[in-house]
């Protein structure tokens, strides 16, 4: 099963370099991904990209990531930022051959908690079994996948409101989002 050098860089504190695709089209996905990213989010929140336009993304940037690997590189390995924090969201994206997720606007410990349930089988969480797309983004069979991804998923919250960063104590690790972040400060000192 291909790892997920990604999550591998970040266990060892080291920098993870990568950008956001935004358009809706799997050919700048692909082209994208030959440039040496570590990652490429395949934008769902804000983007005019629905489902299909993303799997074909995770499809094209994890194939070419495998040859990369295959070539001696690295790889680039295809993320999302989905929609909002809920577990179709979440299992669908999964299911369908992202290596990880971003999920935006989560605000407390127990909103966390529930991301990293939807994003894991059992027992490190609640993750139901399906989908094949993602055994084949990752280069193996599905008993495998199901096995190791737990492991190889990587899995970031974005804080993005006042009141997360004020119970910021209760997350181990975030991305702050500043532009929602400075607007909602500025609102509110008006």
């Amino acid at each position: 099963m291909r790892r997920n050098p990604v999550r591998e860089k970040l266990r060892r504190g080291e920098p993870s370099i990568g950008t956001w695709l935004c358009l809706p089209d799997p050919t700048a996905a692909r082209l994208l991904a030959c440039v040496g990213f570590d990652w490429l989010t395949v934008e769902l929140e804000h983007a005019p990209v629905n489902i299909e336009t993303a799997v074909e993304s995770f499809g094209v940037v994890a194939a070419q990531g495998a040859l990369a690997e295959a070539g001696g590189g690295a790889g680039t390995v295809p993320l999302v930022r989905v929609p909002y924090n809920t577990t179709e969201n979440i299992k669908r994206v999964l299911d369908n051959g992202a290596y990880g997720i971003v999920v935006p606007m989560v605000n407390s410990r127990a909103e966390a908690e529930a991301v990293v349930d939807a994003a894991r089988y059992a027992p490190r969480g609640k993750r139901s079994v399906g989908g094949f797309l993602h055994a084949v983004n990752f280069r193996t069979d599905p008993g495998t996948y199901y096995d190791r991804a737990n492991d190889e998923i990587l899995v970031v919250v974005q804080t993005e409101h006042v009141d997360a960063v004020e119970r910021s104590e209760e997350h181990t690790s975030e991305l702050q989002s500043p532009c929602n972040l400075v607007c909602r400060l500025l609102l509110e000192k008006k």
